[in-house]
C-alpha cells in the first residue's frame, strides 16, 4: 500500500462517527497500524551532533548531562548515569510522568556503586518538560493537534537518545529495558512496540484509550481541559489521539517480557483505561500486577519489584 493511500485509509477510519468507534473500541489492524507507526519514522543516519555538557562523578557513578539533535530541529537534553566498572552495562531507559523530568534519576546516582547496581540509567526531558518547558505552554491543552505532535516528538526523541546511548562503549546494546511511569508508561508502550532493540518493558500506572482518560481522569490539567468552554469535540479528540493511543501499540509488543503495574484506586489513570491496556497487551511472559493505593505507588515496594524484574529479564 502506498504512503498516500495508507494515509487516506487512516483518515477515513478516523472520520467514522464516534458512536461507531465507541461500540467497537479495538486495536487497529495491520494496514492502519503501519500508518500509525509511520508517524514515528526518522532518519537514523542523521547527525545527532551530540555533546556532553556536564560530566560529574558521584560515589563512583558517572553522571553525564548531554544534548543531541532530534527531528524537527529539536535540541533534546538528557541524563545518563553509568555505575562504576569497566564492563558494558545493561541500559534502563526511564520515561518520566507528566510534570516530571529527567532529573528524577539524579537521586539514584550515589546509590548505584555502593548498592552493587550494574545498570546504566538514561532519561530525557519530554517535550514541554524540564529544560524544554515553556511558561505559557502545556503538553495537555485544548490544542490537541499540538499535544499529538508533542507526544509523537517525545517518542522519536527517545529513539534518537537510544541511537546515541547504544553506540557508547560502556553500554551493552543487547540488554536494553524501558521503564515508563504514568505518561511515560503510555509513551513507553508506543516506544517498545516500535523498537526491536528493547529487550523488556515495565509500564507503571499507564493506560489505554485517550478519550476515556480525558473524560474521566482527575488530574488537574485534564479536568481543566474538559471543563473549558466550548466543550471538547470528542470525535476530534479521538481522531487526534489515535496516533498516540497505547491501545493500538500494546498488541505489537511481541514475544518479549512485559510487566504492567497499576493501582487499584488510581484517580489519574481511570481503572478502565488501565484494564484496557493490560487486556490488549502481549508479551512473553506477560505479567499484570495491581498494587493497593492511588497513582503514587509505594516507592520502596515499586523499586524492589522493578529490580527483581530487571535481574530476571535483562
Amino acid at each position: 500500500m502506498s504512503r498516500r493511500l495508507s494515509v487516506l485509509v487512516f483518515v477515513l477510519y478516523a472520520l467514522r462517527p464516534l458512536a461507531a468507534q465507541e461500540a467497537a473500541r479495538q486495536p487497529v489492524g495491520d494496514a492502519l497500524y503501519k500508518v500509525l507507526a509511520g508517524f514515528y519514522d526518522y532518519d537514523a543516519k542523521a547527525d545527532l551532533k551530540a555533546e556532553i555538557t556536564k560530566n560529574d562523578t558521584v560515589v563512583g557513578t558517572k553522571v553525564m548531562s548531554f544534548r543531541f539533535d532530534s527531528t524537527n530541529s529539536e535540541r533534546v537534553p538528557g541524563l545518563l548515569l553509568v555505575p562504576p566498572g569497566e564492563k558494558k552495562h545493561p541500559l534502563v531507559m526511564v520515561l518520566h510522568g507528566y510534570g516530571q523530568d529527567k532529573d528524577m534519576l539524579r537521586p539514584a546516582a550515589p546509590l548505584l556503586g555502593p548498592g552493587g547496581v550494574s545498570y546504566a540509567f538514561l532519561a530525557i526531558d519530554a517535550v514541554l518538560h524540564g529544560e524544554r518547558k515553556k511558561d505559557d505552554e502545556s503538553l495537555l491543552s485544548r490544542d490537541l493537534a499540538k499535544t499529538q505532535k508533542a507526544l509523537v516528538q517525545s517518542v522519536v526523541d527517545c529513539r534518537r537518545a537510544l541511537d546515541w546511548a547504544l553506540a557508547r562503549p560502556d553500554i551493552d546494546p543487547e540488554r536494553v529495558a524501558v521503564v515508563g511511569l504514568s505518561m511515560g508508561a503510555m509513551l513507553g508502550t508506543v516506544l517498545v512496540a516500535l523498537e526491536p532493540r528493547i529487550k523488556t518493558g515495565v509500564f507503571v500506572v499507564g493506560g489505554a484509550d485517550w478519550v476515556k482518560l480525558l473524560r474521566e481522569s482527575q488530574l488537574d490539567a485534564v479536568m481543566k481541559l474538559r471543563n473549558a468552554e466550548p466543550p471538547p469535540d470528542w470525535a476530534a479528540v479521538r481522531r487526534l489521539t489515535d496516533v498516540v493511543d497505547p491501545l493500538h501499540f500494546a498488541p505489537r509488543l511481541g514475544e518479549r517480557p512485559m510487566l504492567f503495574v497499576n493501582a487499584l484506586s488510581d484517580q489519574v489513570i481511570p481503572k478502565a483505561c488501565a484494564q484496557r491496556l493490560q487486556e490488549v497487551a502481549v508479551g512473553k511472559p506477560l505479567v499484570k500486577e495491581w498494587f493497593e493505593g492511588d497513582h503514587l505507588l509505594p516507592q520502596d515496594a515499586l523499586v524492589q519489584r522493578l529490580f527483581t524484574w530487571l535481574q530476571e529479564r535483562l
